[in-house]
């Protein structure tokens, strides 16, 4: 049974992750926009990205190892990223899954990529 589509589970499983990298629960726009741009998560604008953003914290509550390595995936070194990338996918729930293991796993990357920087505090806000 699907309970939500895979757009949905991209959507909210990408804009959680952000939220509990940046460690914020507050959707700013700079932010929302930037990560809009990078990933491509919705057509119908950045709106779709503030309820998971709000939510990050209630979604991965249960999650502390996993949000641990999520704030690490901010200062891994290039060569590091894949790996904890490949962590943080084994650790995902089957249910929130969007498509295979390789498929979640160039998101992340592609989230972390330092020259995209979604993480440079400076870029959003």
């Amino acid at each position: 049974m699907k309970v939500m589509p895979s757009r949905m589970k991209r959507i909210i499983y990408l804009a959680s992750l952000t939220a509990i990298a940046k460690e914020t629960n507050i959707p700013e726009k700079a932010l929302i926009n930037k990560l809009n741009r990078v990933l491509h998560l919705s057509s119908t604008g950045d709106d779709a990205l503030k309820l998971p953003i709000h939510l990050s914290q209630l979604i991965w509550a249960d999650k502390v190892v996993f949000r641990q390595d999520v704030k690490k995936l901010t200062t891994c070194e290039p060569d590091e990223v894949k790996a904890c990338a490949e962590r943080l996918v084994k650790a995902t729930p089957s249910w929130f899954s969007y498509g295979s293991a390789s498929m979640l796993t160039d998101d992340i990357i592609a989230l972390f990529r330092k020259d995209n920087d979604i993480f440079d505090n400076k870029a959003t806000g």
